[in-house]
């Protein structure tokens, strides 16, 4: 069966997608799964620098529609890891505007995609969600 790529997003900073982003790691790493990092967050990589010697781990950019193609082959390049994406609360216009590119990438992959979204409280994390799709 073909290893999950895990999208962890969010509307706004401060929701605790990094945080759930290691608890993700966490898991996988506990059930020995062979897992990879991109961090996306390439401002604050605050994931990617906990992670770094642990795991294997790249920074992409997702501002623009270059970065979703580095993506999508660094996913097509790990097709025995499963793939966890932290997303930085600056990526979203990015996830609205070009995420159609990895959900494009993954069927050809026969990828799952996994996206666990945060949200607050405004109105705008729900909106940014359903842009993704």
């Amino acid at each position: 069966m073909a290893k999950p790529v895990i999208l962890i997003g969010g509307g706004k900073g401060g929701v605790g997608k990094s945080l759930l982003s290691m608890a993700t790691l966490d898991y996988l790493l506990s059930t020995s799964e062979h897992t990879f990092l991109v961090e996306t967050d390439t401002s604050v990589p605050d994931v990617y620098k906990q992670y770094k010697d642990e795991l294997g781990s790249e920074l992409v950019n997702l501002d623009e529609r270059e970065g979703w193609i580095e993506l999508s082959n660094i996913i097509e390049s790990k097709p025995e890891r499963s793939v966890v994406i932290n997303t930085g609360a600056r990526n979203q216009t990015g996830v609205a505007n070009f995420g159609k590119t990895l959900s494009g990438a993954l069927v050809e992959l026969k990828r799952r995609l996994v996206v666990l979204w945060l949200i607050d409280r405004k109105r705008e994390s729900m909106e940014l969600r359903f842009r993704f799709r």
